[in-house]
């Protein structure tokens, strides 16, 4: 009977880890979180902070998707998003871009630019700035409506856990605890 109920408890916990392998490989895939700062020196208009999530799969290099918003951001507008190489490795940079157009034709635009030359095999770190540009000189900035681009002064780029690869290590945990408890539980015979 022993031999049958942990026959099932096997079964399952394998089914489960087989279940949720698709999941497994989403290791690959990171959601990095942006907060960037830029105090502007003309009071009436907002300070440059953006923030948000850039989802990258970091086995290929590419960006999956650009979620982001700034301080003084439109509502009513839908961004446009680009992220493309600048330049030629060893010699180059990687350019995450949003920006928003209003019917009043007021631009609005966020350019992050990381001293990266690949995604792959990325794992976060500072953007560019104009204290420490990138390759080319070029540094993260924003536009508010129709104002120059203004530098950033600082700003990071933070790998976030993702629910996929939070569920398969919690079934793995859930399948450790019961193999766990039903051994404690087997009594045990004399040899």
């Amino acid at each position: 009977m022993e031999s049958v109920r942990f026959s099932i408890f096997v079964t399952a916990v394998a089914s489960t880890v087989l279940l949720l392998a698709p999941y497994g490989y989403a290791d690959q895939v990171t959601a990095f979180s942006l907060t960037t700062v830029y105090q502007r020196p003309q009071a009436q208009q907002p300070d440059g902070t953006a923030s948000g999530t850039i989802i990258i799969d970091t086995t290929t290099g590419m960006v999956e998707a650009i979620n982001l918003s700034f301080a003084g951001e439109p509502a009513s507008a839908s961004p446009s998003t680009l992220w493309n190489v600048q330049g030629t490795p060893p010699n180059a940079f990687v350019e995450i871009n949003e920006s928003w157009i209003t019917l009043q034709n007021a631009f609005y635009d966020v350019e992050i630019a990381l001293p990266v030359d690949t995604f792959v095999g990325y794992t976060g770190g500072s953007i560019c700035t104009a204290a420490a540009p990138c390759f080319d000189d070029s540094f993260s900035s924003f536009s508010w409506g129709s104002s120059q681009m203004e530098s950033y002064a600082s700003g990071e780029l933070t790998p976030t856990p993702e629910p996929p690869t939070l569920t398969l290590f919690a079934s793995g945990v859930l399948g450790l605890i019961g193999f766990l408890v039903f051994k404690a539980r087997r009594p045990a015979y004399p040899r």
